[in-house]
């Protein structure tokens, strides 16, 4: 059993959500790994702000995606966040509960994307 001591859990998604895909071209596009080819992408700083600030107030902050938790360790490190105090993982793909996910799952943010 793995115990996670820390209470108000928020989750934090990659793919357009900390990192927005773009053109390699395009100003302040960083090139990523992606399982052995090229990805190009550029930070949200905003949402960055929000991971950081969500550690810094000692949060159970969880890092996911879709892409699967390799990708996660990828763009955190990429990005110079990979010493912070975060859980990274697959995003989920089901759960099982006698409540609907938003009833327990609190509010969504998502700040868009300016450049």
């Amino acid at each position: 059993m793995k115990i996670i001591n820390k209470d108000n859990t928020f989750a934090f998604d990659i793919d357009q959500t900390t990192i927005m895909h773009c053109h390699p071209e395009e100003n302040g596009a960083i090139k990523f790994d992606f399982y052995g080819q090229d990805l190009w992408a550029k930070p949200h700083q905003e949402h960055i702000k929000l991971l950081k600030a969500s550690v810094e107030r000692g949060r159970n902050t969880i890092v996911w995606s879709g892409n699967g938790y390799r990708w996660c360790v990828e763009v955190l490190t990429k990005l110079g966040l990979d010493k912070l105090d975060v859980t990274v993982l697959s995003k989920p793909i089901g759960y099982v509960d006698d409540d609907l996910v938003q009833n327990f799952c609190g509010s969504r943010f998502y700040i868009p994307f300016k450049e």
